[in-house]
């Protein structure tokens, strides 16, 4: 496996004395709710979507959390998930 995948692995292990980022409902940096999406840059930074916080958090290729960005993208009324649950209302 390689480096970025280890790190991946890491950053969404199930829990435990590992990680217990995974499944929170926080918006904390390093915390997740539903991951999503994931890809690795040249420098080797790991992106992991996070749907229900609707935001992009960038890891360094150690999985150190470096910053996030939001997705603040207005959704129609009768828009549907492709896959998964209906993301909550933005407040």
């Amino acid at each position: 496996m390689s480096d970025a995948g280890l790190v991946i692995r890491g950053l969404l292990s199930a829990g435990g004395d590992t990680d217990s980022r995974k499944g929170t409902c926080h918006g904390r940096p390093g915390e997740f709710h539903t991951p999503h999406g994931i890809a690795a840059d040249g420098r080797g930074n790991i992106y992991v979507a996070d749907r229900d916080n609707r935001r992009v958090q960038v890891f360094d290729p150690e999985g150190t959390f470096v910053r996030q960005f939001t997705i603040d993208v207005p959704v129609s009324p009768d828009a549907r998930p492709a896959t998964g649950n209906m993301p909550p209302a933005q407040l």
